[in-house]
């Protein structure tokens, strides 16, 4: 199978996500008793995935809207004191591959700035939508993979790319 075949599924229906919370319970404990609470056989709720969001609460992915009606308008969780919102969902986050190890958070911004949109975007709008959140990759190496948050429009626009030119280097983009 030839690289370009393998292909992450990403979902991009950012309006089909909950977001279940109570501040006196655990995410964990969350889980717990929506899982008691929700019986989605009973109720025909088609539920695509279930996962904490830092301390937050539950988010539920649903396969439509219609099952997003169903879990807001769910009393057994208020009741039981459960605030159910419609959640926006993370920004997407992207890999940058071979970025110099020694780059500070902030020259790394620059750089990519100066050599890729300079022109394309204002500076303010860039930095509001590429956040470098942490770096990665084998300890010995000269060269770590930058994982950054980006706006949708910034991921497209970067993924179009291909690649991104980091002071010497350049630099080969994937989504995280």
């Amino acid at each position: 199978m030839v690289k370009s075949e393998i292909k992450r599924n990403v979902s991009n229906d950012r309006a089909s996500t909950i977001l279940v919370s109570n501040p006196n319970l655990s995410p964990q404990s969350t889980w717990r008793e929506v899982m008691k609470a929700i019986d989605p056989a009973a109720q025909g709720i088609k539920i695509r995935a279930m996962r904490t969001k830092g301390k937050e609460g539950v988010v539920l992915a649903t396969a439509s809207q219609e099952d997003n009606v169903k879990i807001q308008s769910y009393v057994q969780l208020r009741n039981a004191g459960f605030t159910v919102q419609e959640s926006m969902g993370d920004n997407p986050r992207l890999r940058v591959h071979g970025v110099q190890a020694e780059l500070a958070p902030e020259e790394f911004v620059c750089a990519a700035f100066a050599q890729n949109f300079q022109g394309k975007w204002t500076e303010s709008m860039f930095r509001a939508s590429f956040k470098p959140l942490f770096k990665t990759g084998k300890r010995d190496l000269d060269t770590v993979i930058w994982v950054v948050e980006t706006s949708p429009e910034m991921r497209r626009a970067v993924l179009n790319q291909g690649r991104l030119y980091i002071k010497w280097d350049s630099c080969w983009v994937a989504d995280f």
